[in-house]
């Protein structure tokens, strides 16, 4: 652990060299993992949702038509 007891609160060549890594490693391990699930997110949302805007296709057919009836009526 870092020694503060001399108030620098600096880190050591010993406190590098000696301190147990195993938490950080473990908090590495898990924010990659996390990394790997968002970049999975990301190709569904992309493949699904985003490529329906993209494609062209977006309001046509009948549930695309139902908001510019909605809108033409409403005026």
């Amino acid at each position: 652990m870092i020694d503060t007891r001399w108030g620098s609160g600096m880190l050591t060549y010993q406190d590098v060299m000696t301190t147990d890594y195993g938490r950080l490693l473990t908090a590495a391990d898990k924010w990659q993992s996390m990394a790997e699930e968002l970049r999975k997110v990301e190709e569904r949302y992309r493949d699904s949702v985003q490529n329906i805007h993209t494609s062209g296709n977006w309001g046509r057919g009948e549930r695309g038509d139902r908001p510019h009836e909605l809108c033409r009526d409403a005026v």
